[in-house]
């Protein structure tokens, strides 16, 4: 009988983005055979995983935005190819189960999930059910109902999720986002001013516009008792009205770990004006560090542990009252939001290993 061989694949793995699959790789533990094709820019690997730095070799070293978006099809054409023949290798004397993160609906994604299905159990994360916009050449691109069939199973991370995709007539796992274990023991009522803030690509579905629109329209006394950052990549220059907003700082550029981590210690709370999508990594980010997140209500924050339906708005319209009601109760409701977050990062931590020993416990028909 052929053992077991576990392969994870996830292009998106650069920096703090490369924790998803480095929680799960921890998590495998149990498993005696197990590689991650990843971001060459993924960091150390505490778990006993092989771990294969393998994408985005050259497409970042060019500035050219389109000469970029066709260096990073290639790659991925090029490192699929590989992967391919290690798993076709593998599965001569092994099973392989493999697994593999899915963004964009690429031609090549359809392709590989093609001819890698018939050496490997083919489970495919989708990490948003609703696709995201994007700037790619529709050459390069495919329907993503074509792309995702070929999998033995789906994976998501909440249970709008399996609703959208319940077409696709394959069976459905919902994994939770991991969250590191990094909770400040100072997350104490500050002074004022109460600090915000946005982190993450400026993104039209993000509801960018909507804060700064909100922002916009606060009293003196609000800018007096609250501060915004607005932090991420601005490739579609969404976010520069806000570098004239009152009591607002920016830094549209990429951010790394440090600073991210460094702007998550600084902010008292995080705002998530969604006006879409399925997934956020952010409020499981946010959360981790014990920051309360102002959020949107649709399904993937209202079905999320971390959801504090105190900090919700229905309409984004009420997103001005709902900053103006933070900052004037802050000192009253912060040490209870921190104490719900807290709560729920501890059994989050415990029940996560199990989530993914589920995962792992599945044969296709």
């Amino acid at each position: 009988m052929k053992s077991r061989y576990i392969v994870h694949i996830d292009y998106g793995s650069r920096g703090n983005s490369g924790f998803y699959i480095e929680r799960i790789l921890c998590a495998s533990s149990t498993q005696k055979h197990v590689r991650a094709y990843v971001h060459k820019e993924f960091g150390e690997s505490k778990s006993n995983a092989k771990i294969i730095r393998i994408f985005d070799r050259w497409s970042r070293l060019i500035k050219s935005s389109n000469i970029r978006a066709a260096l990073k099809v290639l790659d991925i054409y090029l490192c699929f190819f590989k992967i391919f023949l290690d798993i076709r290798s593998l599965s001569k004397v092994h099973k392989v189960d493999l697994y593999c993160a899915f963004f964009q609906s690429f031609h090549v994604y359809g392709l590989f999930f093609k001819i890698v299905k018939k050496y490997c159990n083919l489970n495919i994360t989708v990490h948003d059910a609703i696709e995201l916009n994007h700037n790619y050449p529709s050459f390069i691109m495919s329907d993503r109902d074509n792309i995702i069939k070929h999998a033995h199973r789906l994976i998501v991370h909440n249970q709008s999720s399996v609703e959208i995709l319940s077409h696709i007539n394959i069976p459905i796992l919902v994994i939770r986002f991991p969250i590191k274990d990094r909770f400040i023991s100072n997350n104490n009522p500050t002074d004022y001013p109460v600090k915000f803030l946005f982190i993450g690509h400026l993104r039209k579905e993000k509801g960018i516009s909507s804060l700064i629109k909100a922002w916009s329209m606060l009293t003196p006394t609000d800018y007096e008792r609250g501060h915004l950052m607005i932090a991420g990549n601005d490739f579609l220059n969404l976010g520069q009205e806000a570098s004239n907003l009152p009591s607002c700082d920016t830094k549209l550029n990429y951010i790394d770990d440090k600073e991210f981590e460094n702007l998550m210690q600084a902010t008292d709370y995080v705002i998530l004006p969604y006006e879409g999508g399925t997934n956020s990594g952010v409020l499981s980010e946010a959360s981790s560090f014990g920051k309360p997140c102002i959020t949107s209500f649709i399904p993937c924050f209202s079905q999320s542990e971390y959801f504090l339906e105190d900090l919700s708005v229905q309409n984004l319209e009420d997103l001005p009252h709902k900053i103006a009601y933070v900052i004037k109760n802050h000192i009253d409701n912060y040490e209870n939001y921190v104490s719900f977050l807290k709560f729920k990062n501890k059994k989050y931590q415990l029940s996560f290993n199990d989530d993914i020993n589920r995962m792992y416990n599945f044969t296709p028909s």
